[in-house]
Order: structure tokens, then C-alpha cells, then sequence
């Protein structure tokens, strides 16, 4: 049983990375793919750590922290992506623009 825990945490973040390629058109789609990608990392070191028994929490805050700030700044790029072009159509974006 947890071997094949150990194996869907595993295969997760692979999924979200297909994911972010295969539906590469919407910016939200592509935000909620990365940051299922960073949490399930998460997950995956702490239960690496949970079972062999070390206590590094202090790394599991921070990476948590790291991933609660990349959400942020995600939100903030895409609702200025939205009020500059009116969607969240990454066809729509240019770099002219910037």
C-alpha cells in the first residue's frame, strides 16, 4: 500500500507537467497545473521524510512558503494579463507588448 502511495505521488507531478503541455492555451489552466506540480512535490518530501523518520519541517515550511508566493505572483500576472488584453488566452499575449 504505500509503495503504490509512493508511486501516485510520484507520477503526479509528470501528469501536471503533460498537463501544462498538452492545455498550453488558458493562463489559469496552466497556474492551477503548476502549483498542483509544486504541492504534490510537497507531499512527496514529506512522506519521504515521514518514513524514514527524519524531521526536517523546516524544509517542508519553506518549500511551502516558496510554492504560497509563486501563487501570488502568478495571480498577479494573470490579472494583468486580463485587464491589458481582456482574456487569459496565452495566443493573445506578444512580447511587443511588454
Amino acid at each position: 500500500m504505500k509503495s503504490l502511495f509512493i508511486f501516485l505521488l510520484m507520477v503526479l507531478p509528470l501528469m501536471m507537467l503533460l498537463n501544462v503541455l498538452a492545455h498550453n492555451k488558458n493562463m489559469l489552466l496552466i497556474l492551477l497545473s503548476l502549483e498542483m506540480m509544486s504541492l504534490s512535490m510537497m507531499l512527496m518530501f514529506s512522506m519521504s521524510n515521514f518514513m524514514l523518520e527524519t524531521y526536517n519541517l523546516l524544509c517542508l515550511i519553506i518549500l511551502l512558503s516558496i510554492s504560497a508566493c509563486e501563487a501570488s505572483i502568478g495571480l498577479c500576472i494573470l490579472v494583468s494579463m486580463i485587464r491589458s488584453s481582456g482574456s487569459d488566452f496565452v495566443m493573445n499575449l506578444s512580447l511587443s507588448k511588454c
